[in-house]
């Protein structure tokens, strides 16, 4: 008797095992076709949101690449510029660099006219004096 209490208890649990299952089978594809809209829907959504960042990325790249170029152009043109400013400078320079050795050149001749000068002062004062003092003693010996 214990033997066939047993059995029917068995029975009794995989019957409603089986009934449990199934409702629930029902329960679990409901939840199934759920998740499976959401995520078309949300997949969607995404695929909608990659295309406009990729339509943004595009176009932001396509203006910055833009002012790259820009910048890069206005480099090209400054930088000509500046080279063109200092090869003025250095010809300048060079310019300037012939006139001070001209001025150095004009500098060394006029000490040496300086020089001759100061001699000739020097020899011209010696001659006056001689010529005072002779002068002096001429006319001395002809006042006393």
């Amino acid at each position: 008797m214990d033997l066939a209490g047993t059995v029917v208890n068995a029975l009794v649990v995989g019957a409603v095992g089986l009934l449990l299952a199934w409702f629930g089978k029902g329960r679990f594809e409901a939840i199934d076709t759920r998740f499976a809209e959401m995520d078309a829907r949300f997949g969607a959504r995404f695929d909608a949101m990659e295309t406009r960042f990729a339509e943004m990325d595009a176009r932001f790249g396509a203006r910055f690449d833009a002012m790259e170029t820009r910048f890069e152009e206005m480099d090209a043109r400054f930088g000509a510029r500046f080279d063109a400013i200092d090869t003025r400078f250095e010809a300048m320079d060079a310019r300037f660099q012939g006139l001070d050795a001209r001025l150095d050149r004009v500098d060394g001749r006029l000490e040496r006219l300086e020089t001759r000068l100061d001699a000739f002062r020097s020899e011209l004062t010696g001659r006056l004096d001689v010529l005072s003092a002779r002068m002096d003693a001429h006319i001395e010996r002809h006042v006393s």
